[in-house]
């Protein structure tokens, strides 16, 4: 929904990249790669973080498949996909993800925004306030919560790039 439509086909490619940017970014921490970009810079603690993370998509992969909700394979695409963008961050830019930059005011915001993102996109339409004549209007209300949530995803990136600058 934020990105792509779902396929089945890339819901596997997103679990796949996932785990295999989350293995990289293991493999560059051990063996200490530095090759411009890719700083050798993650702490344990922040790649045992990620583990937990990858474990618990995978649980709530499994979880979900068991409920019937509409939009059940689009969350989980979605899910996928903003973990794959936080992975990628801490194999190319580790320093967006570290203490030091979270705890400042950028960095903060941009984790702030970045958990807002999927709640606003999956917020259900009959749950926002509009003005009246918009009110039964529902697809374009849902249309506008995904554009927020577009926003909000790139505000956050851009955010914790920044917040990782200083």
């Amino acid at each position: 929904m934020l990105l792509m439509t779902f396929t089945p086909q890339r819901l596997r490619f997103l679990q796949a990249l996932g785990w295999f940017l989350l293995v990289l970014a293991w493999v560059a921490q051990i063996l200490g790669l530095s090759w411009r970009a890719l700083q050798p810079v993650r702490s344990l603690r922040l790649l045992i973080i990620f583990t937990g993370l990858a474990l618990l998509l995978l649980v709530i992969t499994i979880l979900l498949k068991q409920k019937s909700w509409r939009q059940r394979q689009a969350f989980l695409l979605d899910l996928n996909l903003m973990f794959n963008l936080l992975t990628g961050i801490l194999l190319v830019f580790p320093q967006a993800l570290g203490a030091t930059a979270l705890v400042g005011p950028v960095g903060r915001g941009g984790l702030i925004c970045f958990g807002l993102t999927l709640p606003v996109a999956y917020w259900p339409p009959d749950g926002v306030h509009v003005p009246p004549v918009l009110r039964e209007n529902y697809p374009l209300i849902q249309r506008g919560l995904v554009a927020g949530a577009r926003i909000l995803l790139i505000t956050s990136l851009v955010l914790l790039l920044l917040g990782g600058a200083y």
